[in-house]
């Protein structure tokens, strides 16, 4: 718990075990939500999950550096070894891996044998890391299916003391707009990726220190960037979530338009591509 604690995933294992998911409901979000702007289309205007969303309620740090790298940036063949350095295991690849990650389940299983008193810590950080990739995988920036974890998000995690900078609150909600974009436009779509929050207000309650973000971030325009994907976070759509004057949003030359149309294109035929360059304008205007 402490390692988690230090990587900001406290919120996360605090909440307890996931609620039911009310299909009917999020269907119903999915028809409402515009991937030009980023928005649910209600009767009562637009709103939508922001950065300070993700903060209050998970206590994922919204600001910090984002996370991207090189996709697949070793040989699949080397993981074994990487799994071994990080993890302090190395998975069956016939039987625990699955095309490019972890299963979810041989993740679960390894979580559960016994560490023993009295070990190195760095055996305690590579059972942390276990811990970190199931709530990444299962909770915070799930794929459709949920049930294995990318390889790349080994890379994360060579060092534990730069864990806690990255901006995993930002990583979230990326993944979160572009399911749901996904989902919104594609007919034959059943599934729909990323965190599912159990969304009511809290503005009145009582939060801890880490779910509060005094730098105020939430109220920016910006770009989350996360591994290939990039998306606009326009919280000048929906100042009147934050209780401030709700202005005719205006046209904003800061290529936000351009960033949901990258934030589509897929993986197939670009492994080892550094996606830090390739989002280099993003990242610059995220820092």
């Amino acid at each position: 718990m402490y390692w988690l604690d230090v990587w900001g995933f406290r919120g996360v294992v605090e909440c307890g075990r996931p609620m039911k998911m009310d299909n009917e409901l999020i269907t119903a979000l999915i028809e409402r939500w515009r991937p030009k702007t980023q928005c649910f289309h209600l009767p009562v205007g637009e709103v939508t999950v922001a950065l300070q969303d993700v903060q209050s309620l998970w206590g994922l740090r919204a600001d910090g550096r984002v996370f991207t790298g090189r996709d697949y940036p070793i040989r699949y063949e080397d993981w074994p070894s990487k799994c071994r350095d990080v993890l302090g295991w190395i998975p069956d690849a016939e039987t625990e891996t699955k095309q490019g990650g972890l299963l979810m389940t041989s993740l679960i299983h390894q979580a559960t044998i016994p560490l023993g008193d009295g070990l190195h810590e760095y055996a305690y950080i590579q059972r942390a890391r276990i811990h970190a990739l199931i709530l990444l995988g299962g909770l915070i920036i799930p794929d459709t299916t949920g049930c294995k974890v990318p390889f790349m998000w080994l890379n994360a995690y060579d060092d534990p003391e730069e864990v806690a900078n990255i901006s995993w609150g930002s990583d979230a909600l990326a993944f979160l707009y572009h399911y749901l974009c996904e989902a919104s436009v594609g007919r034959h779509k059943r599934d729909v990726g990323g965190p599912m929050f159990l969304w009511t207000p809290y503005a009145d309650c009582i939060l801890p220190d880490y779910c509060i973000d005094s730098t105020a971030s939430f109220l920016c325009d910006t770009y989350l960037v996360c591994w290939s994907f990039v998306e606009a976070h326009e919280a000048r759509r929906v100042c009147r979530q934050f209780n401030r004057y709700q202005r005719i949003p205006q046209y904003c030359d800061r290529m936000l338009h351009n960033a949901g149309h990258l934030s589509k294109s897929h993986r197939r035929g670009r492994k080892g591509t550094d996606w830090a360059k390739v989002h280099k304008f993003f990242i610059d205007e995220w820092d």
